[in-house]
């Protein structure tokens, strides 16, 4: 972009992907600082936008993702041993995002135990990891010729209204979590400490107008650039999910949130506030909306969803769901049902919309609803209206970074996901790990619109296991098999255990005109290609799959060793996505040994390779994987590979 090389480097990605936030860079890290200095090093002569989030500083305080030295968390779990004791509980579970939360939710998140650690932790993220990336990217010359900006997406502190003594940050939207630190450096900024209201969203419009690129924005931007003399309102607002989903480690003890939770999730508004410098209003779902006469003609459903989601700002338990419906079907007027949660208990246990006068209340203890008395009044409904006008403006933009113009390949660079051949040396966790990010990342692209290739093989087998891994036991994607009607017994009944067993969502497609005048394995080409390929690309234009997961790799067969990651193809459109490139034959064994995956029980006949039954026999002894299949057929399998084969 604007001739700029990209890097985005992140402690959890996770947070990131199912978002589109990693789409159109040239590089994506994780966790690891080394390969964000490399590539820094790399770019020195070249412009350079790097992004790096660090998680240093959130829960569990004190733990780096990337320590810059090996013993750089010892006083992380040595800490967490002292409060165990201290607390007179034993640690189930050593992993560092399990051993806080198993403490944390015994104990409770109360100010007194947690501020001191978080504090702690800031101070230690000051002075290590983040004085040591400042330090090396002063030594690349970096710092005396670029804009430095730091920021943080949210603080810690009280974040429950009716729990002054919680300490976190996800909850409502009190200052502890509002306020945070931004912090720009370039040359020829005079140090100061601007007193201004500022926001996150006025970072963007500082960055294009400092290094002047040239931009013209296709829709609105709320924000505005930080060397004015700031603004004179802020605003912010809170969504919660119906599943929630809290972040838990992974097999190697790395921070993982499940991507279903984030992008399948169902999300409500909490919470909107508008702020200047001394004042503070807070509305409480979207009651507002009950103003409109089109909200009471809203299905029967919506509208009892409608009544807890906006009036009382929260989900809707089933019980009381069910009981409005009757109510509405016993003819009771809409009307008077919002009245009667108006007038509920739940509804006045807390005021709805309120002002905070920050300069006598910084702790925010004395909310002032609104409506109490003519002045607020005046002024609460004088913020409300600024909120909605922000509100209005609001429209669906195309991808920020151009995602349509780039090969999904190209955006698939960095050494987080390589594209050499290095990980064929590297040890079967490490590539379990990549196996699965390429399998996460396909997620973030194309959503559930994904197919995997189902052979009943070994290696098909595996990718269904990293697949159910990578989404926390389940299958989110349709699985496909394509049956030539001449495959083994073995491979039937194998194919519809694992349905059973692992509750596939199987879809089987076989070329049924074909079979009517076709000689199998006569002319192996014409047969693969009407039997296999013609039913795989009927599956895709059916399905509208956008992409499909296969199990090949690159040492199987000399027509896949130049595959990639992520490949387009256009007959149909769809982009190939094979996360075992990287896995040996041996990998494979060792993996399925590993997590004791059933296979099929023709690899215990001696086969090592599974094709159809007319092609394929016995391996022969001392001979390559695929030795047992039709060689008349392998010899032309890159030809079937451009008609569309895998």
């Amino acid at each position: 972009m604007n001739g700029y090389r990209t890097i985005c480097a992140t402690d959890v990605p996770e947070l990131f992907e199912p978002l589109g936030l990693t789409r159109g860079f040239d590089h994506l890290v994780v966790r690891d600082d080394a390969e964000v200095l490399r590539l820094a090093d790399l770019y020195r002569n070249q412009k350079l936008f790097l992004f790096i989030h660090f998680f240093d500083v959130h829960a569990p305080y004190l733990f780096s993702e990337c320590p810059p030295t090996a013993e750089y968390n010892a006083d992380y779990f040595s800490l967490m041993r002292d409060l165990y004791r201290m607390f007179g509980r034993t640690p189930t579970d050593t992993r560092p995002y399990t051993l806080w939360e198993n403490l944390f939710q015994a104990i409770g998140r109360k100010r007194d135990y947690l501020f001191r650690l978080y504090v702690t932790g800031v101070s230690k993220f000051d002075r290590g990891r983040l004085r040591l990336f400042i330090e090396a990217l002063k030594a690349l010359n970096y710092l005396d010729q670029t804009l430095l900006v730091i920021f943080s997406d949210h603080g810690q502190g009280r974040c429950f209204y009716h729990d002054q003594d919680f300490f976190g940050h996800g909850g409502e939207l009190f200052d502890d979590v509002l306020r945070v630190p931004l912090i720009i450096h370039a040359p020829g900024i005079t140090p100061a400490v601007k007193e201004g209201l500022v926001s996150l969203v006025d970072i963007f419009p500082t960055i294009i107008k400092f290094v002047g690129v040239k931009w013209e924005p296709k829709m609105p931007i709320d924000g505005t650039s930080c060397d004015s003399e700031g603004r004179s309102t802020a605003c912010a607002e809170v969504w919660v999910a119906r599943k929630g989903g809290s972040m838990a480690d992974d097999e190697r003890g790395n921070p993982f949130v499940p991507l279903m939770e984030v992008r399948d999730n169902e999300w409500l508004l909490l919470q909107r506030c508008l702020r200047t410098r001394e004042k503070k209003l807070v509305v409480m779902g979207k009651e507002e909306d009950f103003l409109d006469p089109r909200e009471f003609e809203l299905p029967e459903r919506e509208f009892v969803r409608a009544l807890y989601r906006k009036l009382l700002a929260r989900f809707e338990d089933e019980r009381g769901f069910r009981y409005y419906l009757k109510v509405l079907h016993r003819g009771i007027r809409r009307e008077a049902l919002v009245k009667e949660f108006l007038n509920s208990s739940e509804y006045r246990s807390r005021p709805r919309m309120y002002l905070y006068d920050l300069a006598a209340d910084p702790g925010e203890n004395h909310p002032r609803p609104v409506g109490n008395d003519l002045l607020n009044l005046v002024e609460g409904y004088s913020y409300l209206q600024e909120i909605l006008a922000l509100e209005a403006q609001a429209v669906v933009s195309e991808p920020i970074f151009g995602e349509q113009k780039r090969s999904v390949s190209q955006m698939f660079t960095g050494k987080s996901l390589p594209s050499d051949r290095v990980l064929l040396f590297k040890g079967l966790t490490e590539k379990e790990d990549r196996s699965i990010a390429v399998i996460r990342r396909a997620f973030a692209l194309f959503g559930e619109d994904v197919g995997i290739a189902f052979t009943g093989g070994k290696d098909s087998t595996v990718l269904l296991h990293l697949v159910r891994r990578a989404f926390d036991g389940r299958v989110p994607f349709k699985v496909i098999h394509i049956d030539t009607t001449v495959k083994f017994p073995e491979v039937y009944a194998f194919r519809d255990r694992l349905k059973t067993e692992w509750n596939l969502d199987l879809r089987v497609f076989r070329n049924e005109e074909a079979l009517k005048w076709i000689q199998i394995a006569q002319n192996r080409e014409e047969c693969c290609h009407q039997l296999k390929t013609e039913p795989l690309k009927d599956a895709i234009r059916t399905l509208g799959l956008k992409a499909l997961l296969t199990g090949v790799r690159w040492d199987e067969q000399a027509a896949r060793a130049q595959e990639e990651y992520f490949s387009e193809r256009q007959d149909p459109p769809h982009t190939r996505v094979h996360p075992l490139l990287h896995f040996t034959e041996q990998d494979v064994w060792e993996y399925i040994r590993k997590y004791d995956i059933p296979y099929c029980s023709l690899y215990d006949k001696g086969y090592r390779s599974l094709g159809c039954q007319p092609c394929t026999k016995p391996a022969v002894t001392g001979g390559a994987e695929r030795a047992g299949r039709a060689q008349d057929k392998e010899q032309v399998m890159q030809r079937l590979r451009q008609l569309g084969y895998f």
